[in-house]
């Protein structure tokens, strides 16, 4: 695999591979070896799923505990909450606008841990379709001096559709080379 260009994720249960997914810039292939079966879509099939604009960087962004789709060079708003600090990419009469009109443009909230030095939750808001993805990094390890979440939860609420997940990092590697054996049994339907 080249820098920046795929994701490789086995998820496992009691060290038993269950899913093995591919993840690249315009692609997603899944194994799911209890039902023995493959998924391969374009990454168009979580736009359409899910109604999220989903792109290879947020993928990275979400597994390395990055704000997702967050610009340097936007303006962000405080929002006014005494427990956390958020900052958000409208003011509020941008988004009372923003659902009065109909308009498209997606809302993000990201709240910052308690000494401001990492990203605790983020939640991401598209009020045309009322889809929402709210992401929590529930605890953080120091690996090859990055922080990197170890525990995640996400939910993705559509009004066509519900995703949670809930992820434990045991064994995370960044900037190693390592092979990457992926291969689809032939024997394998395609995944309904």
């Amino acid at each position: 695999m080249k820098k920046d260009s795929a994701l490789n994720i086995l998820i496992t249960y009691a060290r038993i591979p269950i899913y093995n997914t591919l993840i690249t810039k315009d692609s997603i292939t899944i194994i799911d070896k209890r039902e023995k079966c493959v998924l391969i879509e374009s990454l168009e099939y979580f736009r359409k799923r899910f109604k999220v604009d989903v792109a290879y960087h947020n993928a990275e962004e979400l597994f390395f505990g990055a704000p997702i789709n967050f610009n340097s060079n936007k303006k962000y708003y405080k929002i006014d909450d005494p427990y956390n600090y958020i900052i958000c990419s409208h003011k509020p009469s941008e988004i009372r606008k923003n659902i009065r009109k109909d308009k498209r443009e997606i809302i993000s909230y990201y709240t910052l841990s308690d000494d401001l030095k990492y990203l605790k939750e983020q939640r991401i808001l598209s009020p045309l379709d009322t889809t929402s993805v709210t992401i929590y990094y529930k605890e953080r390890s120091i690996i090859d001096g990055y922080l990197l979440p170890k525990k995640v939860e996400v939910f993705i609420y559509s009004s066509t559709d519900t995703m949670e997940m809930k992820m434990e990092y045991k064994k995370r590697r960044i900037n190693s080379l390592e092979p990457i054996h992926y291969v689809i049994p032939e024997k394998y339907d395609t995944c309904e």
